[in-house]
């Protein structure tokens, strides 16, 4: 090889080990070019109205930067390479706050600081993740389950089941389901066993993974997004997701309907956290006041269509479905009984068949 095709070599490494350290490590190179009173924050996608928060921008004169991240595994990757350095808040699900707080990311709240406090539902408080809730701060939840499409199913009579995405009784042959391998997997445990609990034994997991594998000849196709315009065009009648894609369907169509499988099913939370090397507390507690607002919460719960998580928020008729005590009770959350590993071995596993 000549010298000029290696000199070509050379330089394509360097430029794609730029660009890959270059996005790990932006958030954290960022705050060089960004305004001293501003505010960092990592979300899911769908939570926060970044338009509305111009209220806040302009109310306190602190900028708002909101980074997006897709799934999980892409936000503890993210925090693993920076330490959880650049950002200022983060909006995890229930299981990544376990995480974290196990791996010391996080900064204890001050809940002196907190106007909302006393408004919080009590439901959503001293759950698994975060017992005394002293690292994080309940927002977006809502209950995982079935979406279906009355019109496109030939049954009069639909089965409250999740055999309705494993079951060649009850499945309408075409279904969308979860590209989430934790969802995925528990979902299949639940149906299977009725609980998550004790499911990392071999046998278990073989029986899940070839449950999933005859179900791919009815997927078509494994996804969270869009899932209430699949489900209402009708090309799936069927689709595993949460209330709130299934709710913003359902007020467009009256087909529509959200089940709750009578195996079980989860709730998801999302909360906010304060990583531990961020040193903006004061302009922190000043957003999450500000967020926790009646009319702040009632703005995202509509647009967004997610539960409350205040209880001095009165909605009408078009919220989302949500539980009463009794019946979140009775629901499971996505916890951490398997590894990373474990679920994505079983994950590839079953995509490569």
């Amino acid at each position: 090889m000549n010298t000029t095709k290696l000199g070509i070599r050379f330089c394509s490494i360097i430029f794609w080990i730029s660009v890959i350290v270059s996005f790990l490590f932006m958030p954290k190179l960022s705050k060089f070019f960004k305004q001293e009173k501003s505010l960092n924050i990592f979300t899911w996608p769908l939570i926060l109205d970044a338009q509305y928060l111009q209220k806040f921008e302009k109310e306190t004169g602190i900028k708002l930067y909101i980074t997006y991240y897709e799934s999980s595994e892409e936000l503890m990757s993210k925090l693993k390479a920076t330490g959880g350095k650049g950002y200022d808040i983060i909006l995890p699900s229930d299981h990544a706050v376990e995480k974290l707080i196990q791996q010391d990311v996080l900064k204890k709240i001050d809940k002196t600081k907190l106007d909302f406090l006393p408004f919080l539902n009590p439901l959503l408080l001293n759950n698994y993740y975060d017992q005394n809730n002293e690292y994080s701060l309940p927002y977006f939840w809502g209950i995982y389950g079935l979406g279906i499409n009355k019109a496109s199913i030939k049954s009069t009579d639909i089965a409250n089941t999740w055999g309705l995405l494993f079951d060649a009784a009850y499945n309408p042959q075409s279904i969308v389901m979860t590209n989430n391998p934790r969802e995925a997997i528990m979902i299949t445990a639940q149906y299977l066993f009725g609980s998550i609990d004790n499911i990392d034994t071999p046998e278990k997991m073989e029986k899940i993974k070839r449950l999933l594998v005859e179900q791919k000849q009815w997927v078509q196709v494994y996804t969270d997004a869009r899932t209430g315009d699949l489900l209402a065009s009708g090309s799936s009648p069927v689709v595993a997701t949460m209330t709130p894609d299934v709710w913003r369907a359902k007020n467009e169509n009256d087909d529509i309907d959200f089940i709750v499988p009578q195996e079980g099913s989860f709730i998801v939370v999302e909360s906010f956290v304060i990583p531990r090397t961020t040193n903006k507390d004061d302009l922190v507690y000043k957003f999450l006041n500000f967020v926790y607002r009646p009319e702040v919460v009632e703005h995202h719960v509509k647009t967004y269509d997610f539960c409350s998580p205040i209880t001095n928020v009165i909605l009408g008729n078009n919220q989302s479905y949500c539980p009463t005590e009794k019946e979140f009770n009775s629901f499971d959350f996505f916890r951490n009984v398997l590894s990373e590993k474990q679920l994505n071995e079983l994950w590839i596993d079953l995509m490569s068949h």
